[in-house]
């Protein structure tokens, strides 16, 4: 409390500042003050609760600072224990700013929604419970780093391919296919993650004919266990009445967006463009930050969006072209 009315003092005369040390709680009273302080972190509109999101401003600022705003948030309004770090939040904004502030700082997370509509954002697994813990707590925590991870991430359905590749290539549990590593995965009676399913290919790749390995079925399972994807399910579909729609053209047909970080496709004109309010990153002037992409669109603007190179790193693209159509 001492050390937050020493920076209000900087700002306000003494007078002004009210402590009440049982509430634990400091007023101040000045309008200049607060203006200045709206003015770098924006108005908060309606209920706090619903409406309070990641100031623009740390989108803008450096490493430091954003670890030190997720450790005041975190500390102040989440939850940390041995096993699971989270935040939950009414507001949609507010956990999907924090979303991309993780991103940047490389830190795995779930984003879901309560049955009491709260939104909540979950880190888990020893790797990226201790990453928050030494870049964002400052604890001394020692980084284990494993050559592949089997966190709670959901891989599509492949039972069914798992089964047709061992009938068409006549293959047996026990002579062909270890038992416990398949036939709970080949039934369908549990679910299991991209490891299990890299080895099981493996022993494919030794059993199954040639002829087998250039089949759909396999390619499909090749597929899953070589791209480094998050795989999702659509929970529900709704129409929407038309509207005006807006994409980019850029120099690898990508850039990045949406509630939380994901990777959108230009849509080449027609098809599942963005409505204007969703929000995407971009950069200029070297410095990061989300911006509508509808206004991106509408006033042209020249910047830069997030993409990828040929061993997928991060690169900035320019954009080649601004699109704007009817849904």
């Amino acid at each position: 409390i001492k050390r937050i009315v020493e920076l209000f003092e900087i700002f306000v005369e003494k007078e002004r500042i009210k402590v009440e040390k049982k509430q634990r709680r400091i007023s101040v009273y000045s309008k200049p003050l607060l203006l200045f302080l709206e003015s770098l972190f924006g108005k908060i509109n309606g209920k706090k609760a619903e409406n309070i999101k990641v100031p623009e401003i740390m989108f803008k600022t450096g490493q430091k600072n954003v670890e030190a705003f997720l450790r005041g948030l975190f500390k102040g309004d989440g939850c940390i224990s041995e096993n699971k770090i989270e935040l939950g939040s009414k507001s949609k904004e507010l956990v999907s700013g924090v979303s991309y502030l993780l991103t940047l700082l490389g830190i795995r997370f779930k984003v879901w929604k309560r049955e009491d509509n709260m939104w909540m954002i979950s880190i888990y697994g020893s790797y990226s419970i201790n990453k928050f813990k030494k870049d964002i707590l400052k604890e001394k925590v020692k980084l284990r780093i494993r050559k592949s991870y089997n966190e709670r991430l959901r891989i599509p359905p492949v039972s069914i391919l798992l089964k047709s590749l061992k009938e068409k290539g006549g293959l047996k549990y026990g002579k062909d296919l270890p038992e416990v590593l398949f036939e709970s995965a080949v039934s369908g009676r549990k679910r299991f993650g991209v490891m299990r399913l890299k080895k099981m290919v493996r022993v494919l790749e030794k059993k199954l004919p040639e002829d087998l390995k250039t089949t759909k079925e396999f390619k499909t399972l090749k597929f899953f266990v070589t791209k480094n994807l998050l795989w999702t399910k659509v929970e529900e579909i709704k129409p929407v009445a038309g509207r005006w729609m807006y994409d980019l053209e850029t120099e690898k047909g990508y850039f990045v967006g949406g509630f939380i970080p994901f990777v959108l496709h230009n849509s080449k004109w027609y098809g599942e463009s963005l409505p204007y309010d969703e929000e995407i990153v971009v950069m200029k002037d070297g410095i990061i930050y989300r911006e509508k992409i509808g206004k991106i669109v509408e006033k042209r603007k020249k910047v830069f969006v997030v993409s990828f190179d040929e061993n997928g790193r991060v690169k900035f693209s320019p954009i080649k072209d601004w699109i704007k159509h009817k849904s």
